[in-house]
């Protein structure tokens, strides 16, 4: 774990992995910490479902995994009338479009007018 000290400005990130070919740096040691348990494959949260193997670096990502398992969809769509549910916030965000219309994400390619959604 390599400490690269302060330096001003709000992007200020100190911890920087030291793993070989790894040039990622964090704000916060825990997300080092974190970090180093992808190069290690160190995976301390096992699934208890019966038959599932999957073991995950975090409690949390655990947690919504678990939902899998129990179809449990606390994420609701808050848009009049739709009835949507979804086991994750992420899945909820990128429903949303579908309600605004937005597509926020430019096509990649010189001069291609295209946008699509996240």
């Amino acid at each position: 774990m390599m400490f690269k000290g302060f330096t001003d400005g709000p992007d200020l990130r100190p911890f920087a992995c030291d793993w070989e070919s790894c040039n990622k740096d964090f704000k916060r040691r825990s997300d080092l910490t974190r970090h180093y348990k992808i190069h290690t494959n160190e995976r301390p949260h096992p699934c208890t479902a019966p038959g599932c193997e999957k073991r995950f670096i975090q409690r949390s990502a655990l947690a919504v995994h678990t939902r899998t398992h129990t179809g449990e969809k606390p994420h609701k769509c808050k848009y009049p009338g739709c009835i949507k549910r979804f086991s994750d916030s992420s899945s909820l965000a990128r429903h949303r479009h579908v309600h605004t219309g937005s597509r926020s994400r430019r096509c990649a390619h010189i001069d291609c007018p295209k946008r699509y959604a996240p």
